[in-house]
């Protein structure tokens, strides 16, 4: 009919702009990544400053005297050095589980300096990026708004918006790592049976906080390895989403397994309740610390919140708010935290940040209280 024909001439056109969109977020996201990882990469060096700078200049020393087979041995001994590459003259270390590149024709501060510079770069590309991305949702808004027009006037009475409906992974806790890979966590023991048995596959990773009182978090690993960062990241998931949120601890260990190493049948002499499950064979340990941080994206005129690990976060929203445990309100921090978020957000989606309703930012919440941290330091 004319209504029919009206909606797929502009959903066609709509596809492509979201198209745009989408690599544009893409982009977005990467330079998000750059961001924070030049900063965390140079404060950890000052951080670990004598260690760095005694690397560096043990192996520039070494270059002069010995070959390169002779100093990889050598540096077999040292736990941080993960690689040496002679020709391009780079250590490969691995520094408070973050591994990254050393110029050994640099000095330790000139190194640190190097990927503060490269933060910066990709704070400026951000803003240029978000300026494009900003356009093309304009472009989304006008072409939906011509589109709704067009079929009024075709069909002679207005067009009902259509619900929004949910995704399945919705109706538990979850977040978009930085590496664009979904994870899912229960809110309850039976979400926590629902998760594992309807929605963990082969190739998935299974994450359990080590202790009583968490929910089972499941990395959708979607037919690809599963990154370290993505790893790191649904740790610190399912650490702040367990009962350690309310005992105002700061760091937990959090194990992962493979899909085939869970279990809901016991052996003679185990009981295993609802929303539990058994593990078999080695566990994969990963301290991680309790900490959250809240953020909004926008996607057309619809506002969606995401809690998770702050890097996931900015890389999904481009904003964000960290939490931590606390002794403020579900309510005054949903509020607060919205509040926050309008600062960070760009006038033509202020509107859409606006009508969120404070309740969804609530639902994203860990269980417990909470204290916002404006510095996002811990």
């Amino acid at each position: 009919d004319a209504l029919e024909k009206v909606e797929s001439k502009y959903r066609e056109g709509l596809t492509s702009i979201n198209m745009r969109l989408q690599e544009q977020a893409r982009a977005i996201r990467r330079f998000n990544q750059n961001i924070l990882r030049g900063k965390q990469i140079g404060d950890i060096i000052y951080a670990n400053f004598s260690d760095v700078e005694t690397l560096i200049d043990t192996v520039s020393k070494a270059r002069k005297n010995m070959s390169a087979g002779e100093i990889k041995k050598q540096l077999k001994a040292a736990p941080a050095v993960q690689g040496y590459n002679s020709k391009e003259g780079v250590v490969t270390v691995l520094i408070d589980k973050v591994k990254f590149n050393l110029d050994l024709n640099m000095s330790a501060s000139k190194n640190a300096d190097n990927y503060y510079s490269k933060s910066k770069k990709a704070r400026v590309k951000l803003k240029g990026a978000r300026g494009a991305a900003e356009k093309t949702k304009a472009q989304i808004r006008d072409y939906v708004k011509k589109g709704r027009t067009a079929a009024e006037k075709d069909v002679g009475v207005p067009v009902k918006r259509a619900v929004r409906k949910l995704k399945w992974y919705e109706r538990f806790r979850w977040f978009r790592s930085s590496d664009g890979l979904l994870v899912v966590g229960g809110r309850d023991a039976t979400s926590n049976e629902t998760i594992v048995k309807r929605h963990m596959e082969k190739g998935d990773v299974f994450f359990h906080a080590d202790i009583h009182g968490a929910p089972a978090v499941v990395v959708k690993a979607e037919g690809q390895p599963v990154p370290e960062q993505t790893l790191e990241e649904a740790a610190q998931f399912a650490a702040s989403n367990s009962i350690a949120w309310r005992s105002d601890a700061a760091f937990l260990d959090v194990y992962w397994v493979h899909p085939e190493q869970v279990s809901k049948t016991p052996q003679s002499g185990e009981y295993v309740g609802k929303g539990a499950f058994i593990i078999r064979g080695k566990r994969n340990f990963i301290r991680s610390k309790v900490a959250l941080s809240v953020g909004v994206k926008i996607n057309e005129d619809t506002a969606h919140v995401m809690a998770g690990p702050e890097i996931a976060v900015q890389a999904y929203a481009g904003n964000g708010v960290n939490i931590i445990p606390g002794r403020m309100k579900s309510k005054e921090a949903a509020m607060k935290i919205k509040e926050m978020i309008l600062e960070q957000t760009s006038d033509a989606d202020q509107s859409v940040v606006k009508k969120l309703n404070i309740d969804d930012i609530q639902r994203a919440l860990p269980t417990g209280g909470y204290a916002i941290v404006r510095d996002r330091k811990r």
